[in-house]
């Protein structure tokens, strides 16, 4: 009951009713698998509870609110442990797999994951790092997230519709490949290839994966009509903008530290100046300051300002591991067209609550939900650093973590060393079948080895092939 009454108080001013449920959610209201028998036939508790329902006639939909948990992406890539925490339940991540509002995703040792967002959004987790999304909101003209970095490193990467400047050096994020996505591997050579070709087209491998995505991404711009808003939480810091890529690291009861990337940084043809406010912690801390994008911020463990600082030697380190990362773009790409084409379509209420379980906002609302955002976020965080020394420990063993600093080389250092084994090695090497079984087509797939060759020209050439263009997510 008393949820109820405060999901009211927050609405009462905004809400809307749904006439129909939401996807996956059945006619009876009752959870009879968590009903407490005692509170079932107990008379007082059920009069109350009627006297609500009397008293405002929008309490179904409000209590269908209150259980329904969105959908807001899927997994890309796992190496090593991944897991999501959901409720009182836990289980592992592979690829495809859905993640839903509430999720809390961690990664253990030497572990890496890339999550794809419905909106294109990427967010790439280093090991010992964790991620709890609390929200996704549809507009009709811009998507809006909510989410908490609880530990670690966190990148929170936008999809811009920018194309990616095409670049000879190798793909640095190596430790992913070969990815489970067959299509989005990147070109290896094979026994097909004529000496000239060795001599003389090296660059082919390495610009194919951004003629790849760059096909994809202004095929995908088609369709795509709306823009994406972030409010990110950390311990120290809530972070907010349109179109944000943001690299966060974050400690218990330590310092936090975060960038809002330049988009040159990030290899657009196209950059754009991204403008964010930020908000520190303490209950009467009402100031909103406006931050920089390329600069690091660091905020220490008060929480009470935040201070611009030269890049540790650490971060240059670990911002190389996703500098060029076109097959993982690409991936996002065939994703977003397999997956996403709902939340960009013009549908009404109940058609996306009933046939893809999500609840449309206007922005009156959205308006209303940020500006509380902004303050019961202060006030829970900052309640959460009053008494972190009580339960410092608890966390510690909760996430299974020494007393390490914020800034430390495991974050990168198993990535790293994969892109130096891959690296020059790579670029020598020949793909040359060896047993009958490396030669089927099959096995290639299996193991991501991929060899068709094509040019810059025929991928200009397919680009403008309006068979080609219209034919889904296969391959330019």
């Amino acid at each position: 009951m008393k949820y109820l009454i405060l999901i009211l108080f927050f609405w009462s001013s905004v809400f809307a009713e749904v006439s129909s449920e939401f996807k996956g959610q059945t006619k009876s209201l009752t959870n009879w698998q968590e009903l407490n028998a005692q509170d079932w036939l107990n008379v007082t508790k059920w009069q109350e509870d009627r006297a609500f329902r009397d008293s405002y006639k929008y309490w179904e939909t409000l209590k269908r609110l209150y259980k329904h948990r969105e959908p807001v992406g899927r997994i890309l890539e796992c190496v090593g442990i991944c897991m999501n925490y959901r409720d009182s339940g836990q289980h592992s991540l592979v690829y495809r797999s859905e993640v839903m509002e509430g999720d809390e995703i961690q990664t253990s040792a030497d572990s890496y994951l890339w999550i794809f967002l419905y909106d294109g959004t990427l967010v790439r987790l280093a090991p010992k790092s964790s991620i709890t999304f609390k929200e996704i909101n549809i507009l009709a003209d811009k998507i809006f997230w909510h989410a908490r970095v609880n530990l670690g490193n966190v990148l929170w990467l936008n999809r811009s519709t920018s194309v990616l400047k095409e670049q000879t050096l190798r793909q640095t994020d190596q430790i992913f490949f070969p990815l489970s996505l067959y299509d989005a591997n990147p070109l290896v050579r094979d026994t097909s290839m004529t000496l000239e070709e060795y001599l003389f087209s090296d660059n082919i491998l390495t610009e194919q994966p951004y003629q790849q995505a760059n096909w994809l991404i202004e095929k995908n711009n088609k369709w795509i009509n709306k823009v994406s808003e972030v409010f990110l939480v950390l311990p120290n810091a809530s972070i907010h903008g349109l179109e944000l890529s943001i690299d966060t690291y974050v400690g218990l009861g330590q310092a936090n530290y975060f960038k809002v990337r330049d988009e040159i940084e990030l290899g657009l043809l196209s950059p754009k100046v991204r403008e964010f406010k930020y908000n520190l912690r303490g209950f009467a801390n009402e100031e909103i300051s406006e931050g920089s994008s390329g600069f690091w911020y660091e905020v220490p463990a008060s929480a009470r300002e935040a201070n611009q600082i030269s890049t540790p030697p650490e971060f240059s380190l670990n911002e190389l591991i996703t500098k060029r990362i076109p097959s993982i773009y690409h991936a996002r790409e065939i994703m977003l067209d397999n997956y996403s084409r709902f939340i960009f379509k013009d549908l009404s209420v109940d058609e996306l609550a009933k046939d893809y379980g999500i609840r449309k906002w206007n922005q009156d609302e959205l308006s209303k939900r940020v500006d509380f955002l902004w303050t019961f976020m202060r006030r829970l965080e900052t309640s959460n650093l009053v008494v972190a020394s009580r339960y410092r420990e608890s966390l510690l063993e909760k996430y299974n973590l020494k007393d390490d600093n914020v800034i430390r080389s495991e974050y990168y250092t198993l990535a790293y060393d994969r892109y130096m084994k891959d690296g020059e090695a790579g670029r020598e090497n020949i793909y040359v079948p060896k047993l009958n079984s490396e030669k089927k087509k099959r096995w290639q797939i299996m193991h991501g080895i991929r060899t068709r060759k094509q040019t810059k020209e025929d991928i200009r050439k397919a680009y403008y092939e309006e068979v080609k263009l219209d034919s889904g997510i296969s391959q330019p």
